[in-house]
């Protein structure tokens, strides 16, 4: 004999289900059994009855008066004191467990690709794309060295226009008052 408190008000109902539907095997060694009970505080409890121990707590919203669950275990219907019953449903597919991914800085995170497996055919290889360096001209070498008169001269010889605009507007006034353009001149 047992004496179950989870419920606040009196248990009205009580069920024994054993483990069954779609993802359970049905041999009687490893069969769970399950205890539902139902109480005018309008809780359903779901124990077990290994331990008797709840595991599971569902509102129903009004007072419970009688349980029923469906032979294959996917469906609960639950008899209210307002002369109304409601049916729940189970879920077909149980969601399966996402695998935690191992902690960063640690050796299985820095190996977890190679935890996976060889590579085959269906397999992408990728590599990285490396960016082409533009090779800079001579005025531009000038320029990050700062020898801004030097770097005009080298912008005039090339005779493109292009390359005196991009920044020749810029540093003239600057250069033509300098006097290392005077003394070069």
């Amino acid at each position: 004999m047992y004496k179950v408190s989870s419920h606040s008000k009196t248990i009205t109902s009580l069920c024994i289900v054993g483990d069954a539907g779609p993802n359970s095997n049905n041999s009687s060694e490893n069969k769970q059994y399950r205890l539902l009970s139902g109480g005018l505080d309008g809780f359903i409890k779901v124990y077990d009855l290994n331990p008797l121990k709840c595991i599971h707590t569902s509102t129903v919203g009004s007072p419970v008066t009688s349980i029923a669950i469906s032979l294959d275990n996917m469906r609960l219907v639950v008899g209210h004191s307002d002369g109304k019953f409601s049916v729940r449903q189970r879920k077909y597919e149980r969601i399966k467990k996402k695998k935690a991914t191992p902690m960063g800085g640690t050796l299985k995170h820095a190996m977890r690709s190679s935890l996976v497996g060889n590579p085959t055919a269906q397999d992408f290889a990728t590599e990285p794309q490396q960016k082409k360096r533009r090779k800079l001209h001579n005025f531009d070498k000038s320029l990050k060295s700062f020898r801004y008169v030097e770097a005009l001269d080298q912008a005039l010889d090339t005779k493109r226009p292009e390359s005196v605009s991009q920044w020749g507007i810029i540093f003239a006034p600057r250069l033509l008052c300098s006097p290392q353009f005077f003394a070069s001149r």
